[in-house]
Protein backbone atom coordinates (compact mmCIF):
# COMPACT_ATOMS: atom_id res chain seq x y z
CA UNK A 1 0.00 0.00 0.00
CA UNK A 2 1.42 3.41 -0.91
CA UNK A 3 2.05 6.18 1.44
CA UNK A 4 -0.43 9.16 2.39
CA UNK A 5 0.06 11.83 0.32
CA UNK A 6 -1.22 15.51 1.57
CA UNK A 7 -3.11 17.34 -1.18
CA UNK A 8 -3.40 20.87 -0.34
CA UNK A 9 -7.14 22.19 0.60
CA UNK A 10 -8.21 26.07 -1.11
CA UNK A 11 -8.22 27.98 1.87
CA UNK A 12 -9.84 31.03 0.16
CA UNK A 13 -13.11 28.32 -0.30
CA UNK A 14 -16.00 27.30 2.37
CA UNK A 15 -14.47 23.59 2.85
CA UNK A 16 -12.04 21.85 5.49
CA UNK A 17 -11.50 18.80 6.19
CA UNK A 18 -13.01 16.02 7.99
CA UNK A 19 -11.75 12.71 8.96
CA UNK A 20 -14.44 9.52 9.09
CA UNK A 21 -12.85 6.62 12.04
CA UNK A 22 -14.21 3.50 10.48
CA UNK A 23 -15.65 1.05 13.23
CA UNK A 24 -13.60 -1.72 14.07
CA UNK A 25 -11.98 -3.64 16.77
CA UNK A 26 -9.35 -4.91 15.62
CA UNK A 27 -5.72 -3.01 16.11
CA UNK A 28 -5.84 -1.62 12.70
CA UNK A 29 -6.99 1.91 12.09
CA UNK A 30 -9.05 2.70 8.68
CA UNK A 31 -10.10 6.09 8.50
CA UNK A 32 -11.72 8.04 5.44
CA UNK A 33 -10.56 11.45 4.77
CA UNK A 34 -13.21 14.05 3.02
CA UNK A 35 -13.97 17.52 2.59
CA UNK A 36 -16.90 19.26 4.06
CA UNK A 37 -18.51 23.04 3.36
CA UNK A 38 -19.38 25.51 5.25
CA UNK A 39 -22.23 26.42 3.15
CA UNK A 40 -24.62 26.18 2.53
CA UNK A 41 -26.02 26.68 6.41
CA UNK A 42 -28.99 24.68 5.79
CA UNK A 43 -26.93 21.38 5.76
CA UNK A 44 -25.57 20.83 9.35
CA UNK A 45 -22.14 18.40 9.27
CA UNK A 46 -22.07 17.11 12.77
CA UNK A 47 -18.16 16.08 14.01
CA UNK A 48 -16.14 15.92 16.69
CA UNK A 49 -13.06 17.71 17.70
CA UNK A 50 -9.81 16.05 17.83
CA UNK A 51 -6.38 18.20 18.59
CA UNK A 52 -3.85 15.51 17.71
CA UNK A 53 -0.84 17.74 17.80
CA UNK A 54 0.43 16.76 21.14
CA UNK A 55 3.12 14.29 22.60
CA UNK A 56 6.40 13.16 20.53
CA UNK A 57 6.97 13.82 17.09
CA UNK A 58 8.17 10.44 16.60
CA UNK A 59 5.18 8.69 14.28
CA UNK A 60 6.08 4.70 14.92
CA UNK A 61 2.86 3.72 13.78
CA UNK A 62 0.33 3.17 10.49
CA UNK A 63 -2.87 4.01 10.14
CA UNK A 64 -4.87 3.23 6.76
CA UNK A 65 -6.36 6.86 5.16
CA UNK A 66 -8.19 6.79 2.15
CA UNK A 67 -6.33 3.82 1.38
CA UNK A 68 -2.93 4.56 1.81
CA UNK A 69 -1.03 4.62 4.86
CA UNK A 70 -0.27 7.68 7.01
CA UNK A 71 2.89 7.52 9.99
CA UNK A 72 1.18 8.92 13.51
CA UNK A 73 2.61 9.63 16.29
CA UNK A 74 1.93 6.61 19.18
CA UNK A 75 -0.49 9.53 21.02
CA UNK A 76 -2.87 9.83 18.16
CA UNK A 77 -3.01 6.06 17.30
CA UNK A 78 -3.96 5.38 20.89
CA UNK A 79 -6.60 8.09 20.88
CA UNK A 80 -8.24 6.51 17.12
CA UNK A 81 -8.33 3.36 19.17
CA UNK A 82 -9.65 4.92 21.93
CA UNK A 83 -11.82 6.87 20.11
CA UNK A 84 -13.43 4.50 17.76
CA UNK A 85 -16.83 2.47 18.29
CA UNK A 86 -17.21 -1.63 17.16
CA UNK A 87 -20.05 -0.95 14.90
CA UNK A 88 -20.57 2.80 13.56
CA UNK A 89 -18.34 5.38 12.05
CA UNK A 90 -17.23 8.52 13.84
CA UNK A 91 -16.45 11.91 12.31
CA UNK A 92 -13.81 13.60 13.47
Amino acid sequence: MEQFKYEPIDLEGPGFRLVRLCGGSDIDIRCELFEALLYPPEVVMEYEALSYTWGGAEKPDNINISGSIMKVTQNLYLALRHLRQPDEDRIL
